[in-house]
């Protein structure tokens, strides 16, 4: 499957900063790798469905998707509080995509060229590293949660 290359802004604006904070203070963080498959014609489809044009059940299936590696709950308050950071600094796309019966979660993606020494470290320790490593279209996802 060839990949595309996608233009893509970083970092929070401050309406996601301000929803973000509503996350806090949290007890958990969600971090999840995610291998993104993202194609030239799934990224114009993607494309096409964002501005709402109608997409056939066939173009439907051919929009850009993502395979799960691994998950892990970060508990301990100052990951939290580093990745919290981390985020509004790195992170992108803030947006609510799904919750519990406890919680909405609003996730964010951290894109692989902005992992640095410190999160290959907080992956290791949750033995999440190696699949990171040997996934070269895996990127990160962090989602907060919020109290219902």
């Amino acid at each position: 499957m060839a990949e595309c290359e996608v233009k893509i802004s970083y970092m929070l604006t401050n309406h996601e900063i301000d929803t973000l904070n509503c996350c806090l203070p949290s007890d958990h963080i969600l971090l999840e790798l995610e291998k993104w498959m993202v194609t030239e014609k799934s990224h114009h489809l993607r494309d096409r469905f964002n501005i709402g044009e109608l997409l056939t059940g066939e173009e439907l299936v051919g929009l850009p998707y993502s395979e799960h590696l691994g998950e892990v709950k970060i508990t301990e308050s100052k990951e939290i509080q580093w990745l919290t950071a981390f985020s509004v600094a790195i992170g992108r796309d803030l947006q609510s995509i799904f919750e519990s019966d406890e919680y909405i979660y609003y996730t964010l993606f951290i894109d692989r060229k902005y992992i640095n020494h410190q999160l290959k470290e907080l992956l290791d320790k949750y033995d999440l590293l190696d699949t990171f490593q040997t996934n070269p279209s895996a990127n990160i996802t962090l989602s907060f949660p919020v109290k219902r």
